[in-house]
């Protein structure tokens, strides 16, 4: 386990409540991030082989049930909280009998069964396979749970915050590294490649993407895979890096320029900054988030530059690199203690992509931002 059993304990505890509140009597998990969050056992394999699922039931009024592939039931006792391990040998389909009957023996045979079913959540088993789950319990009625969900793992614990620290400070020294050593021969899958590295180096786990983009009339590509593209002089390279500490997830971006940036380009770069500076003065418990998109527009607004039109402007951050809420002017999400947000406006030009994204918790009195690489355009 990732913390010690007793903040399993708690989120399990606060699960029970959201249950009642969206009157459901079990959550069934069948997706990585909510699997990991709430069993504690995280194992790489079966999230990448579809022939095995890890599952787990969690009654608002019963003892936790996780479902494993029988292979994996000693590893399973090993490193989760949750007593009852259930193992399975099906293999090339969920394990459908083997839920419905974890379930009827849970006494939710006819129970209202909560599924990750709406906003941002994905179900780890095939929609034909929940079509027979739903067969094999026909008296049982699923339901969305993506309410009780997100009001748990919006709001970080300080161990949740201090994963999240970590990552954001091993990116932030790679960074630092890997600024000081570019050279002019480098291309993008050459910077990617050793930015990597160094990312593991400075204690990452593992790496969520490396997105780069470099060269006149390139800066659309702001998802851009890292090609085999040399810097000519006056060109910017931008990317976008996910680190990974204990399954929590930076999210920020840096840029340079071959030769250095021109005044306009320095003058961009510096007007994003205050405004993301201006939206993260607007972080504190009981704001709306949609107070942080008017704070970045009016600072873009008197330069007389506009937002990009992308809906939002950040995003959640933890166990993914994209939660909710969203940072934008049409999320109702009232800021509280533990969320933790990227705030990152972005002006894109022919000849770059002008952002600071900075990662940002929400503490009991304000605001802490997590990332502290230099925001400047680094020249090389």
């Amino acid at each position: 386990m990732t913390f010690p059993r007793a903040e399993y304990e708690a989120r399990y505890a606060r699960l029970q409540e959201a249950l009642g509140r969206i009157g459901a009597d079990a959550l069934l998990v069948t997706s990585q991030a909510n699997f990991n969050y709430f069993t504690g056992y995280i194992a790489a394999h079966p999230w990448v082989s579809f022939s095995r699922n890890l599952l787990a039931i969690l009654p608002r009024e019963a003892p936790p049930a996780l479902i494993v592939p029988a292979s994996l039931e000693q590893q399973a006792r090993d490193q989760t909280w949750i007593e009852q391990i259930v193992p399975f040998t099906t293999i090339g389909h969920a394990p459908v009998e083997t839920i419905a009957a974890t379930a009827r023996a849970l006494g939710l045979g006819e129970g209202r069964i909560g599924a990750e079913l709406g906003y941002e959540q994905r179900l780890g088993v095939s929609y034909l396979d929940f079509q027979r789950l739903q067969a094999a319990l026909p008296k049982a009625t699923f339901v969305d749970a993506a309410e009780a969900i997100w009001s748990l793992r919006m709001r970080k614990s300080p161990a949740e915050i201090a994963c999240l620290r970590k990552a954001c400070r091993v990116t932030d020294a790679a960074l630092a590294r890997f600024f000081a050593e570019l050279r002019p021969s480098m291309t993008e899958r050459d910077m990617a490649r050793r930015l990597g590295a160094l990312l593991l180096e400075e204690g990452a786990d593992g790496i969520d993407w490396i997105m780069m983009t470099s060269g006149r009339g390139q800066y659309y590509r702001t998802f851009g895979v890292p090609r085999e593209h040399a810097l000519e002089p006056g060109e910017m390279v931008w990317m976008d890096v996910s680190a990974i500490v204990n399954g929590y997830k930076s999210d920020y971006d840096r840029s340079a320029i071959l030769g250095g940036p021109t005044a306009e380009q320095a003058a961009l770069q510096e007007t994003v900054h205050a405004a993301t500076m201006a939206g993260i003065a607007a972080i504190r418990p009981g704001a709306p988030v949609r107070d942080v998109v008017v704070a970045v527009n009016e600072v873009l607004d008197t330069a007389g530059l506009g937002v990009r039109d992308s809906g939002r402007i950040g995003h959640g951050l933890g166990l993914q690199s994209t939660e909710p809420p969203d940072v934008s002017l049409t999320d109702p999400t009232i800021l509280a203690p533990g969320m933790v947000i990227t705030v990152e406006p972005a002006i894109i030009r022919d000849h770059g992509i002008y952002q600071v994204e900075q990662n940002v918790a929400v503490t009991e009195t304000g605001h802490e931002i997590l990332t502290h690489a230099p925001h400047t355009l680094h020249a090389f």
